[in-house]
């Protein structure tokens, strides 16, 4: 099938994820069959990867190199948000979503199958004919939900893979990529249901009573119980246990949704507190932000809230008693850590740059280096520093409170510098 170029949508075009690829026969791994498979390729014949976005090229790049020959057609590589590795560069979420929809179409007649059509009408978005002329795919934008890809031949992709792109557009549908978040979630819901059926069924989260805690008090509560490390840990900012940023921000949004209540506001409140916040929150996906969607989604999967906390008091039982326990009230604890932490930095160099950004220059091993104040590295340091002097580690409110008063001091007290981040 020859690529028509003009109908691809230019939501696409202006993309530089675009590869190569080539119809190929190759043993199967499990049967040791022959079957024809669709690798990706470079336009210097070397083999693409889906996770790499070194081995991507431009719209122009990969139509020029398919136009001079040598290769079965073009493909687009879907993403979502990805920390750079020693090997592979930060990927960044393009908010599309591939619907495959294989062997639903009458090469003959044209006809198409009419559960097939029925989620091309309902989606309504820019859909195409396969290479195969027997498939039909749907691109729009939407994220779909953590688990389940594939059922018979129904597909749906947002990330770790290529798709093929054939512009041979399927009349009646959307020439350009629309935005279809609910759409998109009701037909991979029904679509998978069967698969679902004895686990607990989505929609909206169970009401419960609203948490009395005050945000950093329920913090600790949340640091304390059995999974306490790794909510700790996506609270800090640290996404290792997690495929890209995405999926954390979800894992983070689905701790504070157990824990507040299914409170919106305030599990928007608390993650913007944390260290996985970033300007992304704000942005706009259709008619929602990309935050308002992500705790929608955390939400669908809660059955349970948290109930441990009785009028207000500390949930490990009466709070003066608590507070007699640790010596002092929790509050006056954090307190105390965070004074001490800003103490710590106090012969750093604090500045901002033109922008108000703030930076701290700290020496390490003998030379300086400039820092961001909101830095893993700079949290790091104080958190070594802490423990040098008390033998016990921060808590992460702790760090944040003192971030912010450092913070406050680079921007209203420091000079305004261009400096070079390293």
């Amino acid at each position: 099938m020859t690529v028509k170029f003009a109908n691809i949508p230019e939501e696409l075009q202006s993309r530089a994820q675009w590869v190569l690829w080539q119809w190929e026969e190759r043993s199967g791994k499990d049967t040791g069959e022959f079957k024809w498979t669709k690798p990706p390729y470079q336009p210097n014949g070397i083999s693409a990867e889906s996770d790499n976005p070194n081995t991507w090229v431009s719209f122009e790049e990969a139509k020029a190199a398919y136009e001079r020959g040598g290769f079965s057609g073009v493909g687009y590589v879907v993403t979502v948000d990805s920390e750079a590795t020693d090997v592979h560069p930060t990927m960044v979420d393009d908010g599309i979503t591939g619907v495959d929809l294989d062997h639903v179409v009458d090469p003959e007649t044209g006809t198409i199958e009419d559960w097939a059509q029925s989620i091309v009408d309902r989606l309504d978005s820019y859909t195409e004919i396969s290479p195969s002329g027997t498939g039909l795919r749907i691109f729009l934008f939407a994220k779909l939900p953590p688990k389940d890809r594939k059922l018979g031949g129904f597909e749906c992709y947002e990330s770790g893979r290529y798709l093929t792109v054939t512009g041979n557009h399927l009349p009646g549908t959307p020439a350009t990529i629309e935005h279809r978040q609910n759409q998109m979630t009701a037909v991979h819901t029904e679509m998978f249901a069967e698969r679902n059926r004895n686990q607990p069924k989505q929609g909206p989260p169970p009401k419960a009573a609203p948490v009395d805690l005050e945000d950093e008090v329920l913090l600790e509560v949340a640091f304390a119980a059995k999974n306490g490390d790794a909510v700790r840990r996506l609270y800090d900012g640290d996404i290792g246990a997690y495929g890209s940023h995405s999926e954390a921000d979800l894992a983070l949004c689905s701790h504070l949704g157990f824990y507040t209540a299914g409170d919106h506001g305030r599990m928007d409140r608390m993650f913007r507190a944390s260290d996985l916040y970033r300007p992304k929150w704000d942005e706009k996906r259709g008619s929602a932000t990309y935050g308002e969607l992500t705790i929608a989604k955390a939400l669908e999967g809660i059955t349970e809230f948290y109930t441990g906390h009785s009028n207000g008091q500390h949930p490990t039982g009466n709070g003066s008693q608590a507070d007699e326990k640790n010596g002092q009230g929790g509050t006056s604890k954090r307190q105390s850590q965070a004074t001490l932490l800003v103490g710590l930095a106090a012969d750093v160099e604090l500045w901002h740059t033109p922008e108000f950004e703030p930076f701290a220059t700290v020496e390490v091993n003998n030379h300086k280096e400039n820092w961001p104040v909101r830095s893993q590295v700079l949290r790091r340091w104080l958190a070594h520093g802490f423990y040098g002097q008390t033998g016990a580690a921060p808590n992460a409110q702790a760090i944040q409170d003192a971030l912010s008063v450092i913070g406050g001091k680079a921007v209203f007290e420091g000079p305004a510098t261009v400096g070079v981040q390293r």
